[in-house]
């Protein structure tokens, strides 16, 4: 994706990882928003649907293992990949079983201890899974895999594709930029009024700089 800015596309130091990066720092400020509104999860369109994640029991030095359970605690095989946050954390849209009729519930630590506490949690058949450090965590279930539809960032369909020669390579500009389309001229504006402060702040700086040589 190119910013439609011939000045600032023609420095060559503002690559284009760099407005990537401002692109998206815009994109997660407008989605924010959006999900402060209750609105987000309504926009199927910008969800993709992980079909068979592996999971895993998990070592007993990881870092999750400060919970309280009598079962042997389940996470995904890897780490995710990056998934776009809201002010509560990534957006994940529906994590289930394979089938997609078991669905859990997310849940964070502090929560799922202070349930662990009460003697009514017995009864309790919910099924629930908290995020950490990248990974997903299923504290009550004993399974291989899931289900999980989330905002990746990237595009994940080589995790669905069983043809070993399929392309496992994308770069982040041939990825699909994942914002509401109602957003998307919103960010354009945004990303470049941030890159024209940008290059106006470099033009500044260079020329303070001939200023100074000048003198010396």
């Amino acid at each position: 994706m190119k910013i439609p800015n011939k000045a600032v596309n023609s420095d060559s130091r503002l690559t284009n990882k760099y407005i990537f990066s401002v692109l998206r720092a815009n994109r997660d400020t407008l989605i924010k928003q959006v999900d402060s509104k209750f609105q987000l999860m309504k926009l199927g369109y910008l969800f993709q649907t992980w079909k068979c994640v592996e999971l895993i029991p998990v070592s007993t030095v990881d870092e999750c293992c400060n919970i309280k359970t009598n079962c042997t605690i389940y996470r995904t095989k890897h780490k995710l990949p990056y998934v776009i946050t809201a002010s509560w954390g990534p957006i994940f849209r529906k994590v289930s079983s394979i089938d997609g009729f078991t669905e859990f519930m997310y849940i964070n630590t502090s929560e799922w201890n202070r349930r662990q506490e009460d003697t009514n949690n017995k009864y309790n058949k919910t099924l629930y899974y908290f995020w950490s450090d990248g990974y997903l965590y299923f504290p009550n279930i004993e399974w291989k895999k899931v289900k999980i539809e989330a905002l990746f960032e990237e595009d994940i369909e080589k995790f669905n594709d069983c043809d070993e020669d399929a392309e496992q390579c994308k770069t982040f500009l041939d990825n699909t930029f994942r914002i509401p389309k109602e957003l998307f001229k919103a960010c354009l504006d945004m990303t470049n009024m941030a890159l024209m402060n940008e290059y106006q702040r470099i033009q500044s700086d260079e020329e303070m700089n001939k200023n100074e040589n000048r003198k010396n």
